[in-house]
C-alpha cells in the first residue's frame, strides 16, 4: 500500500510543471510520516490531482478554448434570437392565424396566443440582441477588445427580455432561450481577467 502511494507520487512529479515540482518533493517527504495506509494513498492522490492540474493550466490553451467555446454559443444564440424574431414577425402580421395554421401539437393554441400577445418593445429588442451576438462572436475569435462590451450588453437585452416576461403566460421551453445566454456572463468575466488581448488599452 505505502508502495503505492509512492509510485503515485512519482508518477504526480513526472506530471508536474518543473516550477511546482517542489510541491510534490515535500510530499514525498510528508509521506514517511503517514502511517495509516488509505491516507497515505488519499494524500497521494492528491498530489496527483494537483500535478495534472497544474499540468493542464500550463499546457492547455485554457483562455483559447473558453473564448471559441464562447464565440460558438453566442453564434448559436444569435440564429435562435434570429428565428425568434422571424417567427414573432410572422405571427404578428397575420392576425388572423389560427392555432391549426401552425399544426396540430397539444399546446400550439397557447403557443398561438402567447405570440399573437406578446408585447412589440419586446419584439424589436430581439434583432438587436441577435446584431450584439453575432459581431462580439465574430470580435472574439478575432481578438478585438470590443468583444466583451458587446457580448455584455446583448446578454443585457436577453436580461431585459427575461425579466420583462417575469409573470406572463408562456412555456418554460421558451423562457430558455433567453435565460440560457445569461450563463455566458461567467466566461465573458473570465476572459476579461485571463485574456490581455481583449482588455482596452
Amino acid at each position: 500500500m505505502t508502495r503505492l502511494a509512492e509510485r503515485l507520487l512519482d508518477h504526480a512529479l513526472k506530471v508536474m510543471p518543473p516550477a511546482r515540482r517542489d510541491w510534490i518533493r515535500a510530499m514525498q517527504a510528508e509521506l514517511a510520516y503517514i502511517p495509516d495506509q488509505p491516507v497515505a494513498i488519499l494524500f497521494a492522490l492528491g498530489g496527483v490531482w494537483t500535478s495534472y492540474g497544474q499540468w493542464a493550466l500550463r499546457t492547455l490553451p485554457l483562455a483559447r478554448l473558453i473564448r471559441w467555446a464562447l464565440a460558438i454559443a453566442a453564434l448559436a444564440w444569435a440564429g435562435c434570437y434570429a428565428v425568434a424574431t422571424a417567427m414573432m414577425v410572422g405571427i404578428k402580421s397575420a392576425p388572423g392565424m389560427t392555432p391549426q395554421d401552425l399544426g396540430s401539437g397539444p399546446g400550439t393554441a397557447a403557443n398561438l396566443r402567447f405570440f399573437q400577445t406578446y408585447p412589440l418593445t419586446n419584439v424589436a429588442v430581439l434583432p438587436v440582441v441577435t446584431l450584439l451576438l453575432a459581431a462580439g462572436a465574430v470580435l472574439l475569435v478575432r481578438r478585438k477588445p470590443d468583444a466583451l462590451p458587446l457580448l455584455a450588453l446583448a446578454l443585457t437585452g436577453g436580461l431585459i427580455i427575461a425579466i420583462a416576461d417575469l409573470g406572463r403566460d408562456w412555456p418554460l421551453a421558451w423562457s430558455s432561450g433567453w435565460m440560457v445566454p445569461l450563463l455566458c456572463l461567467a466566461p465573458v468575466w473570465w476572459l476579461s481577467r485571463r485574456a490581455p488581448d481583449l482588455r482596452p488599452t
